[in-house]
């Protein structure tokens, strides 16, 4: 409790709140709305953030000019940049789902 800086730990039967994924336990973290709210907040700045990045480096890749005028391995890197950047913004569209439900 100290350690992770936790108000209360209590046993229940069934849980509400944002259910811990990364754990054999069966365990809920009870997240104030107010909390919740703001940090979905946060996650839509990120998304809209990552979104213009993808649309950017595709848009860059669709370029005929760019691919067949710039080295193969700036082309490749840049591939490599979108499909990290399309594997962040699941992710954050993921973290959004967990969280819509606490507000």
């Amino acid at each position: 409790k100290r350690l992770a800086r936790l108000g209360d730990v209590a046993e229940v039967r069934d849980g509400t709140g944002l259910a811990l994924t990364s754990t054999s336990h069966h365990c809920w973290l009870d997240i104030e709305p107010a909390a919740a709210s703001h940090f979905l907040k946060q996650l839509a700045d990120q998304r809209a953030a990552q979104k213009d990045i993808v649309e950017r480096l595709a848009k860059r890749l669709s370029n005929k000019a760019y691919t067949s005028h710039a080295p193969g391995r700036i082309v490749k890197q840049t591939k490599e940049q979108l499909a990290e950047a399309e594997v962040r913004l699941k992710a954050i569209d993921q973290e959004q789902e967990r969280y819509q439900h606490l507000v």
